[in-house]
């Protein structure tokens, strides 16, 4: 849905599309490590977590495998109906 919006996915050709999807993948990438790269760097990470009495606020990998995506999928489908 995003990147119907964001007019990747609209270049038309299998060429360009897949190299729509290669910059969508980078930018995420791109965004993703900036973001982690600053919560260690500012701490909120830390400070989220004392403020909720727990130990950190990510879920460690087993079950992260499947609650991040889900989480993802669901505000997806919230965003795409509003």
């Amino acid at each position: 849905m995003l990147a119907a919006r964001t007019d990747f996915l609209r270049r038309g050709g299998a060429r360009h599309e897949c190299e729509a999807r290669l910059a969508a993948l980078a930018l995420g990438v791109a965004l993703g490590a900036i973001a982690i790269v600053t919560g260690y760097r500012d701490g909120m990470d830390q400070l989220v977590a004392e403020k909720m009495h727990l130990p950190t606020i990510h879920i460690e990998f087993p079950p992260s495998v499947l609650i991040y995506p889900g989480a993802a999928i669901i505000v997806e489908v919230i965003t795409g109906c509003c």
